[in-house]
């Protein structure tokens, strides 16, 4: 089952950029607790909100759309 999980999260992360990869990172650490909102995530990857927004933007997603699909999973 956990090698069922690990390969469905690696192959996740092969789908995305590089902030997004950070970003499911950082989120995946926090499954179990309270989830981060973007400021939270944008501090821990040492860039400013906005700039996370963008980036993400520029990679096809959004920072809602990586923690709705980390909890579809």
């Amino acid at each position: 089952l956990f090698e069922q999980q690990a390969q469905a999260l690696v192959e996740a992360l092969d789908r995305h950029g590089r902030v997004s990869r950070r970003v499911l990172d950082v989120l995946g650490a926090h499954v179990t607790g309270e989830m981060p909102d973007v400021g939270d995530m944008a501090r821990a990857l040492a860039m400013s909100k906005r700039s996370l927004q963008r980036q993400l933007r520029d990679e096809g997603t959004s920072f809602r759309a990586l923690v709705d699909e980390l909890r579809r999973e």
